[in-house]
């Protein structure tokens, strides 16, 4: 799980430095959650970033963050994903690679049993 905090100055959720740590240093091949509308505050509270979409590309590449925990709150990523995706801002590999991660985690805690 990703967090509010930064790291060398970029949110958690969308750093690179925790990206490669994870996935590539420690061949994590888990799912990345973020803390609870830990995405949208890289928008309105780092200041980090200057749009919603912004926000969301930079979890969702930059960070590898799977799924994006939201409550009381719209959903930045189903709600952005499709847009940067037709606009050619996100690749449909990086979503491909978030649900799979996300349904193998899934499948193997036996919840589609």
């Amino acid at each position: 799980m990703c967090s509010y905090n930064e790291v060398n100055g970029v949110p958690a959720c969308m750093s690179t430095f925790l990206r490669d740590v994870l996935r590539k240093n420690f061949s994590f091949t888990g799912m990345v959650s973020s803390d609870t509308d830990a995405i949208s505050p890289a928008n309105n509270h780092h200041n980090y970033s200057h749009t919603p979409l912004e926000a969301v590309r930079g979890g969702l590449r930059d960070g590898r963050c799977d799924v994006e925990s939201s409550v009381g709150s719209a959903n930045w990523y189903s709600t952005y994903v499709p847009q940067l995706v037709k606009n050619g801002e996100l690749q449909i590999e990086d979503v491909d690679n978030a649900i799979k991660d996300t349904f193998r985690v899934r499948m193997e805690a036996g919840l589609f049993d």
